[in-house]
C-alpha cells in the first residue's frame, strides 16, 4: 500500500512538471545560435540548446528543425570533419555520411544532393528517404552551409504516406524566412 502511495505521489508530480514544448507560432529569434525565422501557427517548438526542433503531430510524424555546430565539433557517426573553406558539396557529403552511419537510419537513399543558397549564403540541398528500426518510412530535405567557424542545417523530415507532401508547403514559409543575426 505504502508504494502505491508513492506511485500516486510520483504521478501527480510528474503532472505538475511543465513541458519544454510550447506554442511555436510567429517570429523566433535564436541569440544563442545567431538565427531568425518564422515559425508556423498550431505548431509546437523545443528549444534543444544547439537548436529549435518543431512539430506539428509529433516530432515522428512530422519535424522542422534547425541547428549549428562547431566545425571544430566531432560528429557522432563519421570519421569526417568539417573544415573551414570546404565546398557545400564536400559539407554536403560530411553531413549525408553521418546521417547514413547512425544505425538509427536504414536503407538511406540519397535522391537529390545540389548546390542551394540558405539564407544568402553558398550551401546545399539533398533529398533522401530512410527507415527507422520500426519500420517507419520517412523523407527528409536537409539544407546546410557553412558560416565563420559553425555548420548551419535546417531540416525538414516526415513520414513518406500522407505526412511529407502535406506539410512540405509549411517548411518551404519556414525555410524562405530563415536569417542569421
Amino acid at each position: 500500500m505504502k508504494s502505491l502511495f508513492y506511485i500516486f505521489l510520483i504521478s501527480i508530480a510528474a503532472c505538475a512538471t511543465p513541458s519544454p514544448w510550447v506554442p511555436a507560432g510567429g517570429s523566433y529569434k535564436a541569440d544563442a545560435q545567431s538565427f531568425s525565422v518564422e515559425l508556423p501557427q498550431e505548431w509546437m517548438r523545443f528549444d534543444r540548446g544547439e537548436g529549435l526542433i518543431i512539430t506539428k503531430d509529433g516530432i515522428l510524424l512530422q519535424n522542422i528543425s534547425i541547428a549549428r555546430a562547431l566545425l571544430d565539433q566531432e560528429l557522432k557517426y563519421t570519421k569526417k570533419k568539417f573544415r573551414k573553406g570546404m565546398i557545400p558539396q564536400e559539407v554536403a557529403g560530411v553531413v549525408l555520411d553521418n546521417i547514413q552511419s547512425n544505425p538509427a537510419t536504414l536503407n538511406m537513399e540519397i535522391i537529390e544532393n545540389v548546390p542551394a543558397t540558405i539564407g544568402g549564403h553558398p550551401g546545399f540541398k539533398a533529398i533522401f528517404t530512410f527507415k527507422s528500426k520500426d519500420g517507419l518510412r520517412s523523407k527528409s530535405i536537409l539544407y546546410g552551409f557553412l558560416f565563420k567557424d559553425w555548420y548551419y542545417s535546417i531540416r525538414y523530415t516526415a513520414a513518406s504516406k500522407h505526412y511529407f507532401d502535406k506539410d512540405l508547403n509549411t517548411f518551404e514559409k519556414v525555410f524562405e524566412s530563415f536569417k542569421l543575426l
